[in-house]
């Protein structure tokens, strides 16, 4: 009976002495070796910041007892540490923050589950991470420059910002993150990476670069920016998406074949599918009925329809090297639903994604949707703008 009392009054007794031990309560705190660390292990809730000393001796620092830090876990130029554990840890109010480990190859948090933010800059030797309970909570995770091979072990429900770039053994990202309220961005990792997002259905920004396979079966909204850049996908299939607030492009993609957003309805920028070698068929987009933008589709493509479209308030160009007929398009713009120009012109040695010189293609009607190439160049020189910094943006960015 009377150790049904002392252990919970034991443990009562732990926390209060941690907490009034002045150790776990300081604005900063230095580790420079194992020893330090261990001034903390009586803490089971350290108050500020912890750093990692450059100058730690090889090997690894253990940080034992601590079940929430609540402040910074920092690990700056620490060149000779190869191991960093924290067993206990469940919970880091503020940010992780390591940049210029050089030499760890393990990091081993197997109670993590919150923390503030993820920042991993140049972590050049850590291929996997060992973080059993898994990482459900998290502002933000930013992950650049690692040997990383997935990065299982962190599966958030919601995140502000999600970046994982220049990580080039990267192979796999799975997440069950629901909700990405800030940006998504991908970029520059392994050539075959896999992405997997089975329960997004809300971001803010999508902007993907050099991945192999992308899936995003429950997107429904994109409020900014969805672009696929410099990829290797055969299909980029978005079977619920509805709405993108801002710009659509494909530019550079080398092995797309298809493109399918059949519900996609509003788009509140431009679309511009430029320079994807392999993509023929372009009438992915069966439900878009308005562009608050531009419209430009050009490459080898021999179909291409957009048969819902009721309102577009840029210019709208149509270039192939294929055989196509323009008479659908050139109708555009007497039927007021191109507001700006429209050009359209197949069976081209020059395939531009702007509009140059005068319209042409197979028509059944020879002045239909010809004009004076002076008038077009006009008329399309303000709205082919954006069409214009799309492009060289996302084929600078896909290098």
């Amino acid at each position: 009976m009377l150790a049904n009392y002392l252990v919970p009054a034991l443990a009562v007794l732990g926390m209060v002495s941690g907490a009034s031990n002045p150790a776990c309560k300081q604005t900063k705190v230095t580790i420079s070796s194992q020893s330090d660390a261990d001034e903390l292990s009586g803490c089971s809730t350290f108050t500020g910041n912890i750093e990692i000393s450059p100058k730690v001796p090889a090997g690894g620092i253990a940080l034992n007892g601590i079940q929430q830090i609540n402040g910074d876990l920092i690990a700056n130029n620490a060149v000779k540490l190869t191991s960093l554990s924290a067993t206990s840890l469940g919970s880091v109010s503020g940010t992780i923050k390591f940049t210029s480990l050089t030499t760890m190859s393990s990091l081993e948090f197997p109670s993590l589950s919150q923390v503030g933010a993820i920042s991993w800059t140049t972590l050049n030797a850590l291929q996997q991470l060992t973080f059993t309970t898994g990482l459900t909570k998290a502002k933000s995770v930013f992950i650049t420059d690692t040997a990383l091979t997935t990065l299982d072990g962190i599966n958030l429900a919601t995140v502000d910002s999600f970046e994982i770039t220049n990580n080039a053994y990267l192979r796999e990202i799975e997440t069950q993150v629901g909700n990405i309220s800030q940006a998504l961005i991908i970029n520059n990792n392994g050539p075959n990476l896999k992405l997997t997002f089975p329960n997004l259905i809300w971001a803010f920004n999508m902007t993907v670069r050099n991945v192999s396979s992308l899936s995003i079966p429950s997107l429904k909204v994109v409020n900014s920016t969805f672009g696929v850049y410099g990829s290797y996908m055969e299909s980029v299939i978005a079977p619920n998406l509805t709405k993108v607030g801002g710009d659509v492009a494909f530019v550079a993609d080398s092995s797309l074949t298809n493109i399918s957003m059949p519900l996609l309805e509003t788009i509140g920028g431009g679309l511009l599918i430029a320079n994807n070698s392999k993509l023929l068929d372009i009438t992915g987009f069966k439900s878009l009925k308005s562009a608050a933008g531009a419209i430009s589709i050009s490459g080898n493509f021999t179909k291409a329809a957009f048969p819902s479209l009721e309102d577009v308030q840029g210019t709208f160009n149509a270039q192939t090297s294929g055989k196509f007929s323009c008479n659908e398009f050139n109708k555009l713009h007497d039927a007021q639903v191109v507001k700006g120009d429209v050009f359209c012109k197949a069976q081209s040695d020059n395939v531009q994604d702007k509009p140059t010189g005068d319209t042409s293609g197979e028509t059944d009607d020879s002045e239909e949707g010809s004009a004076d190439s002076e008038d077009a160049a006009a008329g399309l020189k303000a709205s082919s703008v954006l069409v214009m910094a799309m492009a060289v943006a996302g084929g600078l960015l896909a290098l």
